[in-house]
């Protein structure tokens, strides 16, 4: 949520076992900082290197689009609408405030 406030996130469960092997390892690191993704620097890593990443990623996938951060967020709001026909779910799992935000993300308008 924008502002510092807490929110919940919905995780798969196979997300969540890969999660907790990675944050196994990640305890082992010898570094202070509290960021959950580090670089091999174990330091934060920057939003510019996750642009990069997602941008090498689809491009080794094979998707000629230009992808983004922003991409992936309406993907997820698109489908998880065409699952779940339930704007206010979508709505929560977002974040948005208003709901005429959630539907420009999903598609709908």
């Amino acid at each position: 949520m924008k502002g510092g406030g807490a929110s919940v996130k919905y995780l798969s469960k196979p997300l969540l076992r890969h999660l907790a092997t990675y944050l196994r390892w990640r305890k082992r690191l010898e570094t202070d900082d509290p960021a959950l993704f580090l670089s091999r620097w174990n330091r934060r890593i920057s939003t510019r290197r996750v642009q990069v990443a997602i941008a090498e990623w689809a491009r080794k996938a094979g998707i000629a689009k230009k992808v983004t951060l922003h991409t992936l967020r309406r993907s997820f709001a698109t489908r998880l609408y065409a699952r779940t026909k339930d704007i206010l779910l979508v709505k929560r799992a977002l974040d948005h405030r208003h709901v005429t935000t959630t539907e420009m993300y999903a598609g709908l308008m």
